[in-house]
């Protein structure tokens, strides 16, 4: 047995030191290079290249098309000819180590936030608890001027509030979950507006557990509920019947809600407000830790988020949700705290991912009414229909 866990561990010993001159290759490269100064430039040509070869995956995500057996045999064969054949010997060689040239960019992006504080002290000790009165909670509304360092629940480093929460964004939604699509447009973790909620945890620095983009409505050409990829024909409607009265006593619409309630594209949208300024996108909402500490981040994030939503005058969120547990409980608590309007099977997975509106003072009332221990009764009710369902137009 020994000697099975010695031969484990010799051999991901090497593997770690292979990416790492993989990645020490790739900062050479971009640096030398004219033509590809960075990941997202290589991966953009093949991209591109990809789509005319196989049109028929065209329509998944870029995991979907990246990680296809047909696809990563097309790459390891074929360079990419406007290029130099560099870039085709570092594209075999990243295949051979991660399970795509999109997992192999995550884990690069990772590496350089982590290089930056090789040399400073290692904290051993990185732990948090389940009592709520210890969390704290903060909307910025631009992490990029905040001079404050920050622990999280995926390095021993304290870091920078921008490097902390690209990290948790690349950890969680990257690399976990594999949206690739967030590696294009991971410079939006990194400044703007967020929510953190951290704990003080007697160490020099406070620990995120939880962070999450908030787009103002005059950011709202970065918003992913307005982009092409999360609009048309593939989007399905599930307006329940009432949504524009609840929609419409928050204050912020006209009457033409009732008319022509169009929520999918902005040019239609914007003609139902008159207080833009109380309307905004919540995206790449994390939670960090072991499982059942996510559980009840979950919980506890969900609650301050809203209170600090409320505090700062948005009365209704934009958010694209793929988490059962957070439908389970919003079909608990009803359609006047979260609606949804569309759904779609991206990747024709089974894996709904849903596009609603959180409707923050209603649900910031219901969440301060729970405890934990009421919020895992709400959660765990099944209901299958997902809310799409529910009293549709």
């Amino acid at each position: 047995m020994n000697d099975i866990v010695n031969l484990d561990q010799s051999i991901s010993f090497n593997k770690s030191e292979k990416i790492n001159k993989l990645f020490e290759k790739l900062t050479v490269e971009f640096k030398k290079s004219h033509d590809i100064t960075n990941f997202s430039s290589l991966i953009q040509i093949r991209k591109n290249e990809l789509y005319r070869v196989y049109p028929e995956l065209t329509s998944g995500n870029l995991a979907y098309l990246f990680e296809h057996p047909k696809v990563i045999n097309y790459i390891k064969n074929n360079s990419i000819r406007q290029i130099s054949n560099i870039w085709h010997t570092i594209e075999k060689e990243a295949l051979s180590l991660f399970n795509s040239l999109l997992e192999c960019w995550a884990y690069y992006d990772r590496f350089m936030i982590e290089n930056k504080y090789k040399n400073t002290p290692i904290e051993m000790n990185i732990a948090t608890c389940k009592d709520e009165h210890n969390f704290r909670s903060e909307i910025i509304p631009s992490i990029e001027t905040d001079s404050r360092f920050f622990y999280t629940l995926h390095s021993q480093h304290a870091m920078s509030l921008t490097d902390a929460i690209a990290l948790i964004n690349i950890e969680v939604f990257i690399i976990e979950q594999k949206w690739y699509e967030m590696l294009f447009c991971l410079s939006l973790s990194q400044h703007g507006t967020h929510f953190i909620l951290y704990i003080n945890n007697g160490l020099s620095h406070p620990i995120i557990v939880s962070t999450a983009l908030i787009q103002n409505w005059e950011d709202r050409k970065n918003w992913l509920s307005f982009d092409e990829f999360f609009q048309g024909k593939r989007w399905h409607s599930c307006i329940p019947k009432d949504a524009c009265n609840t929609l419409y006593k928050t204050g912020i619409f006209n009457q033409t809600i009732f008319r022509n309630p169009n929520y999918e594209y902005e040019s239609t949208f914007s003609e139902l407000l008159i207080k833009p300024e109380s309307i905004c996108e919540v995206l790449r909402l994390t939670v960090s830790g072991p499982k059942l500490l996510r559980y009840f981040l979950l919980y506890l994030c969900q609650k301050h988020l809203m209170q600090q939503l409320v505090n700062n005058g948005k009365k209704i969120a934009f958010t694209i949700i793929e988490q059962s547990l957070m439908l389970n409980l919003y079909s608990q608590l009803g359609c006047q705290c979260y609606i949804n309007h569309s759904f779609c099977d991206i990747n024709n997975s089974h894996q709904i991912t849903y596009k609603g509106f959180w409707v923050t003072e209603e649900l910031s009332k219901k969440l301060n009414n729970c405890d934990y221990n009421i919020y895992k009764r709400l959660v765990s009710r099944k209901n299958n229909s997902h809310m799409e369902i529910q009293d549709v137009k």
